[in-house]
């Protein structure tokens, strides 16, 4: 088994499952799948289920619910019918309903008259009889441009290109979550390629990859390249295909690189080990990936063990 992966029981059925170390710790129960939780989870089962029995306030026909909707509700009804019915008869009436306490306003746009209630009055700038009116007006006003938007937070700010000093305007996110911006790719990959090397890298991890990829740019390294090829004849030797070819050494770089303490290209070079062409193998590009799946789940496999 994978070391993030988990083993368990279904607590439904007892079926065995493995997942992600991550998901299991999403959820405190664990199932098989969608049909069991809701198997589990169903009726008694379910967490806010009390299975407490009231009486309709309408009808008075039983009602099944729980400690959440009595302490929520102050009355319960057997359905909507029920609810409806009991709202017109025993509902506010007269001075007691909102509605009646209305009072009577124009339309913004139009001018026509409506009964609109104190609430709706206070917590609006301008009132509408329908849809249309409303968009005509907030396009005449100017409501969804600039200040008069509701979203307004002050409008975008004024940068500087980090390379050639541009003047830009940027939105207030950006500006808050960015640190450097630039007008256009070309200034972009100048910054990276001036402020995002090394140490300042996001990728940066103190240098080990460094000298495994800088002995792959040397002549010697081209030259061990070549003779695995022609010895190989320029085929892969598990699919046996001729073209994406790449040169695989079967003892890893890393590993050479260990064991001998090499720490530069001079002594890299002079390392006879490393330019062994018994020790170098020709792939083409998917089986090349496929060998190094299998050697890091041998990999991962056997520090299980340990």
């Amino acid at each position: 088994m994978i070391k993030c992966q988990i083993t368990y029981n279904c607590e439904f059925c007892g079926k065995e499952v493995t997942k992600g170390r991550s998901e299991y710790k999403k959820s405190k129960r664990h199932f098989c799948g969608h049909e069991c939780y809701v198997k589990a989870t169903k009726g008694k089962n379910h967490y806010n289920y009390v299975g407490l029995t009231i009486q309709c306030d309408y009808c008075g026909e039983n009602v099944d619910t729980n400690q959440f909707k009595l302490n929520t509700y102050k009355n319960h009804f057997c359905n909507m019918k029920c609810h409806d019915k009991y709202r017109k008869e025993f509902g506010p009436k007269g001075k007691d309903h909102p509605i009646y306490k209305s009072i009577q306003v124009e339309c913004s746009n139009c001018g026509k008259k409506l009964q609109r209630v104190p609430y709706d009055i206070k917590r609006s700038d301008f009132l509408y009889c329908d849809r249309k009116c409303m968009i005509e007006h907030r396009k005449l006003v100017d409501y969804y441009k600039g200040e008069g938007n509701a979203n307004w937070r002050g409008g975008n700010i004024e940068v500087e290109c980090a390379i050639c000093g541009k003047k830009m305007y940027r939105k207030q996110c950006r500006v808050r979550n960015h640190n450097w911006f630039v007008c256009s790719p070309k200034c972009r990959g100048e910054y990276i390629a001036k402020y995002m090397r090394g140490e300042n890298s996001y990728n940066w991890d103190g240098g080990k990859t460094e000298l495994n990829h800088g002995i792959r740019t040397i002549a010697k390294y081209k030259d061990w390249r070549k003779a695995v090829y022609e010895r190989d004849g320029y085929v892969c030797k598990i699919c046996e295909r001729d073209s994406n070819l790449v040169a695989h050494h079967i003892h890893p770089v890393d590993s050479i690189l260990k064991e001998n303490n090499i720490t530069s290209k001079e002594e890299a070079i002079v390392c006879e080990i490393l330019w062994d062409v018994n020790n170098g193998v020709t792939f083409c590009v998917e089986c090349h990936k496929d060998i190094h799946a299998m050697q890091r789940e041998y990999k991962t496999a056997k520090q299980q063990k340990i």
